[in-house]
């Protein structure tokens, strides 16, 4: 989990989304370590696991439902 202690350490990768720039990284982000003046989201991916489905305030998995755990 990135946290205030290391969020300076982390790389992140630039992207665009609706025409607006954003940081992307797969790690979990405590919110506490955002820096003021931005904004951490979630990404879900979709079902079939080929496309990123949704951007939210919070997405929570529940990894027993997922097709591939057994």
């Amino acid at each position: 989990m990135i946290t205030k202690e290391n969020i300076g350490n982390e790389t992140f990768e630039s992207m665009t989304i609706n025409d607006t720039p954003a940081l992307f990284t797969d790690m979990r982000i405590d919110r506490n370590a955002v820096p003021e003046g931005l904004y951490a989201y979630d990404i879900r991916e979709s079902d079939d696991g080929d496309r990123l489905a949704t951007i939210e305030p919070t997405v929570m998995v529940i990894m027993a439902d997922h097709p591939d755990q057994e």
